[in-house]
């Protein structure tokens, strides 16, 4: 069996993956590329991921080799795909009444905890759950807004 990833370090990627697993539907390379994404951008706001790629591997510990262009816009375009499914999946349930209000308490609960979890580990500290709990509520008044067009 050929191994998927080559440009990466099998131990350091297959431990990262563990632990985003518990938390999230999201691999470390589409985590990572997005976050470089977000950091690496050019005076037009463009991803810059050409550089990004070529780069990668002096940035991130588990990458071994640069990765092409073409590779960076595909785990990107990953992740904003992943992203909106798992923004369905979620707040579908929810807003369509499929939770009681004590499941939807659980729900959020352990939404913050893991989104505290993931931000420790990226940064090295976390935002106070209150920082976090009104960010989630203010996505919950962009949804509301936009679902009232409907």
């Amino acid at each position: 069996m050929t191994r998927r990833y080559t440009h990466t370090d099998r131990d350091d990627y297959t431990r990262a993956m563990k632990i985003l697993k518990k938390y999230s539907m999201l691999t470390p390379r589409e985590l990572v590329i997005a976050r470089l994404a977000s950091e690496f951008r050019d005076p037009l706001g463009r991803v810059e991921m050409t550089w990004i790629g070529e780069n990668i591997h002096n940035i991130v510990p588990f990458f071994v080799d640069p990765l092409s262009r073409q590779n960076i816009a595909v785990s990107l375009s990953r992740f904003r795909n992943k992203i909106a499914r798992a923004g369905v999946t979620m707040f579908f349930p929810i807003l369509a009444g499929l939770l009681t209000e004590d499941e939807l308490r659980e729900v959020l609960e352990n939404t913050v905890e893991g989104i505290k979890t993931l931000l420790e580990m990226e940064k090295g500290d976390s935002p106070g759950e209150e920082e976090i709990i009104n960010k989630v509520a203010e996505i919950f008044r962009f949804i509301n807004e936009r679902l009232s067009e409907i």
